[in-house]
C-alpha cells in the first residue's frame, strides 16, 4: 500500500466525517454510506455519494499511487498519514464501487480515567499491564475486526521505558509509536513485498532492539517472531482471536503445520499473556469496548497451561499462587514493591 499526501486528493463530499475525531470508519456500498462512530455506533448517513466524487477520488489516487484502477486490476489501495483506503471496482463488486476508509490518528484514544469510568476495564487491570511490561511480559491482544485491538496495544506501549529500544513492524502504519510516545527510543518499520516481516524480526535482532511490536500476527511470520523470543527480545502484537484460549492454538495454525508440537510448547514457554477485547452496540446505539477477559500461558512440566487471571473486572491474584514464574518475574522489579497493587499480588502469593 502505497503512501499519499492528504491534501492531494479531494474528500469534499466526507470531509466533514474525516475531521470528527470520533468517527473511525467511513464505508460506501455503491448505494449507501455507513459510518463506525465511537459514542453512536455504527449508522446509516443520509448523504449519498454522487457518481462524480466516486469517480474523481478513484482517478485522483489511481494517479497518485501509479497504478491502473480497472476490472483488470479492481482493488485500488493508498494511505495517508491518518487514513487508509480501500477502493473496489465495480467489476467485482456487484452493487457498484465500494470505498472503505479507515482512520489511522496519530494518537491514542485510550486513557486510564476514561477506561475505569466507562467500564473498559477496572483499574486493577491497568496496574497489572503496566506490572507486566515492566517485567518484560509478552503480550497479545486478541478479539475479532473493529473491537479496537490496536487502540488498546497503543496504550500499553506507554508503560515501556523511553530508553528500551522499540521496532515497529507494520504494513499499514496504524500504532504511531513514536508520536504517541514521544522521546522514545523506537524504530518504525513499514514492510512491503521485498521487506517483509520476517525479515523485519531479523533485523530487529541487529539493531539493539528490546521490544518488537508486529501492528498484527497473520501468517508464518509468528514462527520468526518467536524465534526472536527465544532470543530474548519482548514483543506486543494483536491477533483476530474469540477467546483468550484459543491464543496458542491460533498461532500455532498460522505456520502451516498444526503437527508442530515443539512450536506450541515455544508458545506457552515464551508468551506470557494474552487479553481479549470484546464490544457491543447498547440499546442507545452507543457502543461499548471492555477487556473480557487476560490469561497467562505457562509450561507445568510437560503440560501447557493457560490460567485466566482477569474476568469480571477482576484481577484473580489468589491464581497466582500457582505461577512461580510470573511471580518471579515481578518480584525482579524492586520498584514496584511499593505500588498497592503489587501488595495485593505479594500476599496472594
Amino acid at each position: 500500500m502505497k503512501n499519499v499526501k492528504l491534501e492531494n486528493v479531494i474528500f469534499d463530499e466526507i470531509s466533514e466525517y474525516l475531521v470528527d475525531d470520533n468517527i473511525t470508519d467511513v464505508n460506501w456500498n455503491g448505494f449507501e454510506l455507513w459510518i463506525d462512530h465511537l459514542e453512536k455506533g455504527r449508522y446509516l448517513c443520509e448523504k449519498v455519494l454522487s457518481n462524480k466524487f466516486v469517480e474523481n477520488l478513484s482517478v485522483r489516487l489511481s494517479n497518485l499511487v501509479n497504478l491502473n484502477f480497472n476490472k483488470h486490476n479492481p482493488l485500488l489501495e493508498a494511505e495517508t498519514k491518518d487514513l487508509r483506503i480501500s477502493i473496489l471496482h465495480e467489476s467485482v463488486a456487484s452493487n457498484g464501487r465500494s470505498i472503505s476508509i479507515r482512520k489511522t490518528p496519530s494518537k491514542r484514544r485510550l486513557h486510564k480515567e476514561e477506561m475505569i469510568k466507562s467500564n473498559y476495564c477496572s483499574e486493577e487491570f491497568c496496574k497489572f499491564i503496566q506490572m507486566a511490561i515492566k517485567s518484560h511480559c509478552n503480550i497479545v491482544v486478541g478479539g475479532l475486526p473493529g473491537v479496537g485491538k490496536t487502540e488498546l496495544l497503543k496504550y500499553i506501549t506507554t508503560f515501556i521505558p523511553g530508553h528500551e529500544r522499540v521496532m515497529s513492524l507494520e504494513d499499514n502504519l496504524e500504532i504511531h509509536y513514536r508520536s504517541i510516545n514521544p522521546g522514545k527510543d523506537c524504530v518504525e518499520v513499514k514492510v512491503n513485498a521485498e521487506f517483509g516481516f520476517d525479515k523485519g524480526i531479523f533485523a530487529s535482532l541487529r539493531h539493539n532492539t528490546k521490544w518488537t511490536i508486529l501492528s498484527e500476527a497473520r501468517g508464518k511470520e509468528v514462527f520468526h517472531l518467536m524465534n526472536g523470543l527465544s532470543d530474548g527480545t519482548h514483543c506486543l502484537t494483536t491477533l483476530h482471536v474469540e477467546k483468550v484460549e484459543f491464543i496458542p492454538d491460533r498461532l500455532l495454525t498460522m505456520t502451516g503445520d498444526t503437527t508442530d508440537n515443539r512450536f506450541i510448547n515455544n508458545i506457552f514457554s515464551f508468551l506470557d499473556i494474552g487479553i481479549i477485547v470484546k464490544s457491543e452496540i447498547l440499546e442507545n446505539q452507543k457502543i461499548h469496548r471492555w477487556v473480557d477477559r487476560a490469561a497467562v500461558f505457562y509450561r507445568d512440566g510437560k503440560e501447557n497451561r493457560a490460567c485466566v487471571v482477569y474476568e469480571n473486572e477482576k484481577i484473580n491474584w489468589q491464581q497466582f499462587k500457582f505461577l512461580q514464574e510470573f511471580k518471579a518475574k515481578f518480584e525482579k522489579f524492586n520498584e514496584y514493591r511499593e505500588v498497592e497493587i503489587e501488595k495485593n499480588f505479594m500476599e496472594a502469593v
